[in-house]
């Protein structure tokens, strides 16, 4: 293949990707999300135990790895303080979802999308039981950042 027709086919999958319908981009982004996590990644992220721990764990490196490179360490850190200093409180956990909100709407290239739709989906599924797996999977999201992307 010469690079004629790489660039060929790069510029039909960018522009699939702009002339994508809300729904569209939603349904692709899960696609990718699972891909990494699983069918039912909320219920594996969330109901951490000894038979998925190892993988979950190695998966959130790879995300983070390929996923979160244009996502700076100061957002993330905003987001996880929130976390942190609600870590007690389920309902102070569920007011991330606005700030996930202003976040992918100040970030215009799209790089924080598929990190916020995760963490609003698991948001969907946290409870007093399982919370504390929330608050240790996005320690993880911020310590593999620090490791693979550094500072700002």
């Amino acid at each position: 293949m010469d690079n004629s027709q790489r660039t060929g086919q790069y510029n039909q999958r960018f522009e699939s990707r702009i002339n994508q319908t809300p729904e569209e981009k939603v349904e692709e982004l899960r696609k990718r999300i699972k891909n990494y996590f699983g069918q039912t990644y909320v219920k594996s992220i969330l109901n951490l135990d000894e038979g998925n721990y190892i993988f979950i764990i190695d998966k959130t490196s790879d995300f983070v790895q390929k996923e979160l490179k244009g996502v700076t360490s100061s957002q993330l850190r905003n987001l996880f303080n929130h976390v942190k200093n609600n870590e007690d409180n389920t309902i102070g956990l569920f007011k991330l979802k606005p700030l996930l909100a202003y976040a992918v709407g100040r970030e215009k290239k799209g790089k924080m999308d598929m990190f916020a739709m995760l963490t609003e989906d698991l948001l969907s599924g946290i409870n007093n039981e399982n919370k504390k797996n929330f608050v240790e999977f996005f320690e993880a999201i911020v310590a593999y950042h620090k490791r693979f992307h550094g500072g700002d």
